[in-house]
């Protein structure tokens, strides 16, 4: 029983690596990893220094070899809308856009 929960813990520290996040602003691409010795992303063979693919809502930065995150500490990463939105939401939403009734009541005209 030991050695089949050994086996499940490995492969989910695996699938866990297999984007490794150094913090909400860094991480390594899915096919590299941290090398501590020389404090940045190492491709785990050769043929995966070309295959750079960074999670999303992350920017490779190749002077730092690191994927960055796209967003602030103060904002998340939307991936619905590849976009970075405050985190909390907005204090202040924006008002709808003001539309005189001569403007609405000609655009219902036209789609008629």
């Amino acid at each position: 029983m030991r050695h089949f929960f050994e086996q499940h813990e490995t492969l989910a520290r695996s699938l866990i690596l297999s984007t490794f996040f150094l913090s909400d602003d860094f991480a390594c691409p899915g096919n590299w990893y941290w090398h501590t010795n020389k404090e940045c992303c190492a491709p785990k063979t050769k043929k995966d220094a070309n295959a750079i693919d960074c999670p999303s809502g992350f920017l490779w930065t190749p002077k730092k070899s690191w994927c960055k995150s796209q967003c602030t500490r103060l904002q998340f990463w939307y991936a619905s809308l590849e976009i970075c939105l405050p985190k909390g939401g907005i204090s202040y939403p924006p008002s709808p856009p003001y539309v005189s009734s001569d403007t609405f009541y000609s655009l219902i005209k036209q789609r008629d």
